[in-house]
């Protein structure tokens, strides 16, 4: 759906992540990675809730280990940064960008989301 209809724009696609409908999705989403065994990348969408919730994303983040290597450069937000140890991540005013390149690298992986 995001692919569709936002054709991976950065700015289309953070204002498609902030709408409600997608707010109310990221739950199921990031368990359908996490199902995947995609841990990093569910983190990467855990850090999409606004508010973020710290305990899911982190809870993730810390059994992701080293697949988190594979998107630090997609995370954003400070805390989840900090806690992940990664020092090459995005920042908040690039997040459209990491957003656009994270489902560009995820739609890349072809895999089989629920």
């Amino acid at each position: 759906f995001l692919v569709v209809y936002t054709h991976l724009d950065p700015q289309r696609l953070d204002q498609c992540t902030r709408s409600p409908w997608f707010q109310l999705r990221i739950p199921n989403f990031a368990q359908s990675l996490v199902d995947c065994n995609l841990l990093g990348a569910a983190t990467v969408v855990l850090q999409c809730t606004d508010p973020v919730d710290y305990s899911r994303a982190l809870q993730v983040a810390d059994r992701a280990n080293d697949q988190l290597m594979d998107v630090a450069e997609f995370i954003w937000d400070a805390n989840i940064a900090e806690f992940t140890q990664h020092a090459q991540c995005a920042t908040e005013a690039e997040r459209p960008v990491a957003l656009a390149a994270f489902f560009q690298w995820l739609c890349s992986q072809n895999i089989p989301l629920k």
